[in-house]
């Protein structure tokens, strides 16, 4: 009996002490530090541009309040990120940062640092490459004034202006409308467009126009070096609408068209540019809108 009982103790005191270790190795397990999972951080890459400065005249949703117009024609939407851009408009400028795909479909250049660029110092940089002129273009007719690069095509009807961009295959570099070297048929053109149009409204004004649209997403804006009041719409199939108003009864709605929806368009900054820039100008006497 009395081994019996002596085995019976060993065996309590054993239990015992096994149980100890357990609550021990579990208070440690709960309170040691694990290391946190390092975050998966993706590779940036910083560069430059260089180009002139710009104002958009207004901050837009989403949109910044700057592009930088580039010496081969080409125009970047600049998110100044805490940077005071008003200081170099107009000038020429090395822009540090990296670009950024937006939810909204544009690609913006997310500014780091800005410097002057010294254009004694730089003595023809760009010698050789060619360079696309800008013209203007001056319509009486339809009351407005705007700049277009030499490659673009105005048409003109009665109340409205076209302006067709030819449209590049970005893996050649080559206009679509140009045909390929081993082709059957020539490449049918394709063009992105701006129009011009004037809708004449009697006895509506520009805000009363806008609320028979009965779009929520349209949103308030500027165009012209004047900074006329404006109102903006984009639409699914990624065209951009601006409506404005002159002498009350007249609202122009001026468009850009996609030949097709893109995620990253240049010309759709270059419409910004010439809207931006636009101006409004006194119609002819003999014009439609003087009779």
């Amino acid at each position: 009996m009395f081994k019996d009982k002596r085995k019976s103790d060993l065996i309590a005191i054993g239990l015992y002490v096994l149980a100890i270790i357990l609550l021990g190795v579990g208070y440690f397990s709960l309170n040691a530090k694990t290391p946190a999972p390092k975050p998966n951080i993706p590779i940036i890459e910083m560069t430059t541009i260089k180009g002139t400065v710009k104002s958009i005249g207004v901050n837009l949703k989403h949109v910044a309040s700057h592009i930088l117009a580039m010496d081969n024609g080409n125009v970047v939407i600049l998110d100044a990120n805490g940077n005071d851009l008003t200081e170099y408009e107009g000038k020429k400028v090395d822009v540090e940062g990296k670009f950024e795909k937006r939810t909204n479909e544009k690609e913006i250049f997310i500014v780091s640092d800005v410097d002057l660029v010294d254009e004694d110092s730089t003595a023809n940089p760009d010698a050789g490459k060619t360079t696309l002129l800008w013209k203007t273009f001056e319509s009486a007719d339809i009351g407005v004034s705007f700049k277009y690069r030499e490659d673009f095509t105005v048409e003109t009807a009665s109340r409205s202006i076209t302006v067709k961009i030819p449209v590049k295959i970005l893996e050649t570099g080559k206009m679509v409308a140009e045909p390929g070297q081993v082709v059957i048929e020539p490449v049918a053109p394709k063009f992105d467009l701006i129009d011009f149009v004037i809708i004449y409204k009697n006895n509506m004004t520009l805000d009363e126009y806008i609320a028979n649209l009965k779009d929520p997403s349209i949103q308030k804006s500027k165009i012209s070096v004047d900074g006329t009041l404006a109102y903006k719409r984009t639409l699914p199939d990624g065209k951009v609408e601006f409506y404005a108003a002159r002498e009350s009864k007249m609202i122009y709605k001026i468009s850009y068209t996609p030949s097709e929806k893109k995620f990253y368009d240049p010309n759709l900054n270059i419409f910004y540019e010439i809207i931006t820039e636009m101006k409004f100008i006194p119609f002819s006497l003999k014009g439609p809108f003087t009779q």
